[in-house]
């Protein structure tokens, strides 16, 4: 298991794509929402959990996108979290 904490100065500034909408994508958007909680969050996922969609409901500044992780999406992002199960 990998714990990682990571605060910013200016959390509202920063851009962060988690790709992984289940038990990881979960993990690691509440751990990003309980230490920076003005971050902005776009989460891509096939699939995204319930308790993803019920977490994100509560913040104006996470969004959801529900299809296939596209090289795009990295755009614009100052941090990226692959948090999938697929494997290597």
């Amino acid at each position: 298991m990998v714990i990682f904490f990571f605060r910013f100065s200016k959390a509202g500034t920063v851009k962060c794509l988690i790709v992984g909408g289940g038990k990881i994508g979960l993990e690691k958007l509440s751990a990003i929402l309980k230490n920076s909680p003005a971050t902005q969050v776009r989460l891509v996922a096939t699939v995204i959990s319930s308790e993803v969609r019920a977490l994100s409901s509560d913040y104006r500044n996470v969004s959801l996108l529900e299809r296939p992780y596209q090289p795009a999406d990295l755009i614009g992002h100052d941090l990226v979290i692959a948090a999938t199960n697929d494997g290597w």
